[in-house]
């Protein structure tokens, strides 16, 4: 999945995110760097983990970078939260991990793909067996 460049330049812009100065990577999406907190929920099992901080170190239209403090393996999906431009309300994404290096003693870096916008209200904080059999919809409809 790739964001459109509206979504792509409205998520830009909530965040103080900067073209990287390399250019000689054959990349198929622009990235741009940047430092960020943001939330995940990390999914194993069919089921939503809490949520936890993590910090992102870039982002594309096609996928994100992250640090994280513990290995995820390529297949393994998260949700990310992202701020809007104006600063009301967030937008959620499901991710798909593509690769996870270690990046120091406490710290993984994981490179993961958007693999949908999930709805405004798809997820509900009360109900987290509701939430895997969303999940498990979503990822069977992406699949067909």
């Amino acid at each position: 999945m790739r964001l459109s460049a509206e979504q792509f330049a409205e998520l830009a812009a909530s965040f103080d995110a900067r073209q990287p100065a390399r250019t000689h990577e054959r990349r198929r999406a622009a990235r741009l760097e940047l430092q960020a907190r943001l939330t995940i929920v990390p999914i194993a099992d069919d089921r939503l983990q809490d949520p936890v901080k993590v910090t992102a170190c870039d982002f594309s239209a096609r996928g994100i970078a992250i640090l994280y403090h513990a290995q995820m393996v390529p297949g393994q999906q998260f949700i990310t939260q992202m701020p809007r431009k104006d600063g009301v309300g967030l937008v959620s994404l499901l991710c798909t991990v593509k690769h996870c290096h270690s990046s120091g003693p406490d710290y993984y870096r994981i490179g993961a793909e958007f693999t949908c916008v999930l709805p405004t209200g798809q997820l509900s904080q009360a109900d987290p067996l509701e939430n895997a059999r969303q999940m498990k919809r979503i990822r069977e409809s992406m699949l067909e």
